[in-house]
């Protein structure tokens, strides 16, 4: 709107400049009254701060739309901050705050983990560990409650010293006996598997299963 009133503007302008001269030529020639002279003149004036007017109207219009504009951005990137993105793909495995809370920069808000692949952690006697080796293919028996699910898996490190069967699978014949800690890379696309849960492990070779 303030653009078309300028440019309605300059058409005035343009009108009251011709008129003005025309008026100017006929004085000199006598043709016309200094009472007309002056109208012309005065009509130029107005004409022109009327067109100033708007100008100024339109550069005071844009600076408060680039004003708005600079205010949008800031409301967009404090917006941006204050949204919550996980690094990573993955599941939800404890909620440490709750929607509406204040947290400080640095606070964990959830314990999240990617359930695509897991190690299983196993011990093995003396008698396993000669057959097994880095890349190694074995089976784990993973017990769900209801049912034994059995995956692939292959060995990605192999504890470099042994040490005392842990407490949670001691006997009192295997007290005295030491183990070796294993880990393995288990896929889960599927989902089936959860962190915590028990299992076997099944050393796989050419011959038969130990």
């Amino acid at each position: 709107e303030t653009d078309a009133n300028i440019g309605a503007l300059e058409v005035q302008r343009t009108i009251a400049d011709r008129e003005l001269a025309r008026t100017e030529r006929l004085l000199k020639q006598a043709a016309a009254t200094a009472q007309q002279g002056d109208r012309a003149e005065r009509d130029a004036r107005v004409v022109l701060a009327q067109l100033a007017g708007a100008q100024a109207a339109r550069g005071s219009a844009r600076q408060e739309v680039a004003a708005l504009d600079a205010q949008l951005a800031s409301l967009d990137d404090r917006l941006a901050r204050s949204r919550i993105t996980s690094p990573l793909t993955g599941t939800i495995l404890a909620r440490y705050v709750e929607a509406g809370e204040f947290v400080q920069a640095g606070q964990p808000l959830f314990k999240l983990a990617s359930l695509d692949s897991l190690t299983f952690r196993a011990y093995v006697g003396n008698a396993q560990l000669t057959g097994l080796r880095l890349g190694q293919p074995v089976r784990v028996g993973v017990d769900r409650g209801d049912s034994i699910v059995t995956v692939p898996g292959r060995v990605t490190w192999i504890a470099s010293a042994a040490e005392f069967t842990p407490t949670p699978i001691q006997t009192r014949e295997e007290r005295a006996d030491q183990v070796y800690a294993v880990k393995v890379a288990v896929a889960n696309p599927e989902g089936r598997l959860r962190i915590g849960m028990p299992g076997e492990l099944t050393i796989v070779t050419e011959a038969r299963d130990e």
